[in-house]
């Protein structure tokens, strides 16, 4: 028998398995993250094609883009009490969504769609597989977050800018590069330039920023009461 068969530790990498294995845990995730959002878009579809406003926000924005498809401009000829970025979201997903009449929830249902697959990105960062499936399934079933992601409300698209951030200030925390702190400034600056009411999240981030930072400290102080 050929001893290269019996023991070649390159053999895994040239035959393909090994790079099988390190794709496989991708592979799982990416599954989860498709199933949960499945799951999410599956609860939010009634509130998608329902015939009529079923919040006050819902039936003011459904107004609000009726405005824009006519040529009005935000906060020059349609009101917002939100901010800068939301009815500019909301005209560009309802021009994507066909301009239907259901169209103008396309951001709302597209924001609870990102929130749940953002969470699970998060969770699966600081926890195991099973335990970001149950923080992932616990978002698209959510009836608080459903009824601002399928009714149109600032509040979806805020909170989906919000996990984004705390996500991103994980990676920035790992990777703490330029680009990453760009990435972060503007996640967290389209979360306050949506709803301002979200602004809670930076408290969350600096937490996600400062840790490190902390930790490193007291490690010193240990090591200094020791010497």
């Amino acid at each position: 028998m050929d001893e290269s068969l019996t023991h070649n530790p390159g053999r895994t990498v040239a035959d393909g398995s090994g790079e099988s294995d390190s794709r496989s845990p991708d592979r799982a995730r990416v599954l989860d993250a498709t199933c949960l959002v499945g799951l999410a878009l599956v609860v939010r579809i009634p509130a998608y094609l329902a015939d009529r406003g079923l919040t006050f926000d819902d039936g003011v924005f459904a107004n609000s883009v009726i405005a824009m498809r006519h040529g009005g401009v935000p906060f020059a000829d349609v009101f917002s009490s939100q901010g800068p970025l939301f009815l500019p979201l909301v005209y560009v997903f309802d021009l994507l969504g066909g301009r239907t009449l259901d169209s103008p929830r396309a951001l709302a249902v597209v924001s609870g769609l990102a929130a749940t697959a953002l969470t699970y990105l998060v969770a699966i960062r600081v926890s195991d597989r099973l335990g970001a499936i149950v923080a992932g399934g616990l978002v698209a079933t959510s009836g608080a977050l459903a009824w601002v992601t399928g009714p149109l409300a600032a509040d979806g698209p805020a909170l989906a800018f919000a996990v984004g951030a705390v996500l991103l200030s994980l990676r920035m925390r790992d990777n703490p590069t330029s680009l990453n702190a760009i990435w972060l400034g503007l996640a967290t600056g389209a979360v306050l330039s949506t709803k301002s009411l979200e602004a809670p999240v930076l408290i969350v981030v600096g937490l996600v920023l400062v840790a490190p930072v902390a930790s490193a400290a007291r490690r010193r102080v240990v090591f200094f009461r020791r010497g």
